[in-house]
């Protein structure tokens, strides 16, 4: 009997959850949804744990994270092992809506780091490892207005997912690792991570003599060069000044498809249209990309090192020694030189337009809208939403009140080339601010208007 009720509440717990899946607006890794999924889970907090799930934002509250157990460094946020089940349930759904839906990549691939975890716990590692090891924090708070970040992380994987305004602006840093390399959780076997080895072991194999030679390092690298900051020593926007290896813009088609490739296993981690737009850069920036190695190529052997250092993109991989586990683990890592933090500590500061919108290679990029224009700003009763189209394209206008709720939404199948204007009518809405999101069939522009 006990049976059964359980069962019965876990299908209540999972209905529940769909309901508010379903009562969240927007497409998946839309910042509306993200909002709406953050406050969702704040209502079943209580006072002192909202306390410790959204702090204040800061860029020192960015940098904590760690790939040692939290047991010996310590997280910020809420704990995913105090959490009750439905509100873990919440935890991770908005894990999964800033995460990528491919398939061993983006949020299957962190459940099975945390499965690695459990495994680590009960195979030797004990309390110190585990999946309730594992934190959510919101460094600020979500909102289309304004400046955050959602972390997760513990032991063996950090998410760090920057937003600004309507619009993410960093995805970065992204560490992962796996030990052990391959185990069982169930029924199921999992080798997590090696997607990511593997893609970058085949960058090498089509190399020349003389183009091996050239990628690998005379160094020897025994963990990741731009980790954590621990121990206040910090690893962040200390990338090597002068690239190394070998030029990717000197290589086959098909062999710069291979780097493109291995690029993909990481960027494709957070959700699918961030992802897509970050990849579309990195593509132009491939000429000017380096790839190199350390040890073998086959990354295989303790010591074992690979890199890909571009404009924007830097993603390093290298082969560690068993710490619970006998044998070899790995660790990796996903930055980006202007876009880590979203931009936050660098020498530009925060960035406010959207990933993929860099221009480091002077490639133009092609916009749908020119010169959006609201007025009046602030209005009292209706709006003028003014902009000019370069081809023509489907156009959705949203309109979303400060806690990330769609108030607005105006569809056009089909607009022609050339001046728009659309009248808005505000004057069912309370006063305040609002984040405007015009979406053509290429891009999406944000602006925020006050009603009066």
């Amino acid at each position: 009997m006990n049976k059964i009720r359980k069962t019965l509440g876990l299908v209540l717990l999972l209905i529940l959850v769909q309901q508010k899946l379903a009562a969240c607006p927007g497409t998946n890794g839309s910042v509306a949804k993200i909002v709406c999924l953050a406050d969702s889970l704040k209502a079943t907090l209580t006072t002192d744990q909202i306390a410790t799930l959204e702090l204040p934002y800061s860029y020192a509250n960015s940098q904590v994270w760690s790939n040692l157990p939290v047991t010996m460094q310590a997280r910020i946020g809420i704990k995913l092992g105090t959490l009750s089940a439905s509100q873990l349930a919440i935890a991770k759904l908005i894990v999964k809506e800033i995460s990528g839906t491919t398939p061993n990549e983006g949020y299957d691939e962190a459940e099975q780091l945390l499965l690695a975890d459990a495994y680590l716990s009960a195979n030797g590692g004990g309390t110190a490892y585990g999946n309730g090891q594992y934190y959510l924090c919101f460094n600020g708070t979500p909102s289309l207005l304004g400046l955050f970040s959602v972390k997760f992380g513990g032991h063996h994987l950090q998410v760090e997912n920057t937003y600004n305004n309507g619009v993410m602006v960093g995805g970065t840093p992204h560490f992962e690792a796996i030990e052990p390399l391959t185990f069982t959780s169930g029924t199921n076997t999992y080798s997590t991570i090696t997607q990511e080895k593997n893609a970058l072991a085949a960058m090498f194999t089509t190399l020349s003599t003389a183009e091996l030679a050239s990628a690998k390092l005379s160094a020897t690298f025994t963990d990741i060069l731009m980790g954590a900051k621990n121990s206040g020593t910090s690893k962040d926007w200390t990338f090597p000044a002068t690239k190394q290896g070998l030029k990717v813009g000197t290589l086959t088609s098909v062999q710069k498809n291979l780097v493109l490739d291995a690029i993909k296993t990481y960027v494709m981690d957070i959700d699918d249209d961030n992802a897509a737009a970050i990849i579309k850069q990195y593509t132009q920036e491939l000429d000017e990309t380096y790839i190199s190695f350390s040890g073998n190529s086959t990354l295989e052997t303790k010591n074992d090192y690979a890199r890909i250092d571009g404009p924007g993109v830097w993603i390093e991989f290298t082969v560690q020694g068993g710490i619970v586990i006998s044998g070899v683990h790995y660790h990796s890592i996903w930055r980006d030189h202007t876009r880590d933090y979203g931009g936050a500590g660098s020498t530009a500061g925060v960035q406010k337009t959207a990933v993929g919108s860099n221009n480091s290679t002077g490639i133009k990029e092609i916009n749908t809208v020119k010169n959006l224009k609201c007025y009046p700003n602030p209005s009292v009763e209706h709006l003028n939403v003014q902009f000019s189209l370069n081809h023509s394209s489907s156009v959705r206008v949203t309109l979303f009140d400060i806690l990330g709720k769609a108030v607005l939404n105006k569809e056009y199948q089909e607009m022609e080339m050339g001046d728009q204007t659309m009248l808005i009518d505000l004057s069912n809405l309370e006063g305040g601010s609002y984040q405007l999101v015009v979406e053509t069939d290429k891009n999406k522009y944000t602006t925020k208007i006050i009603k009066q």
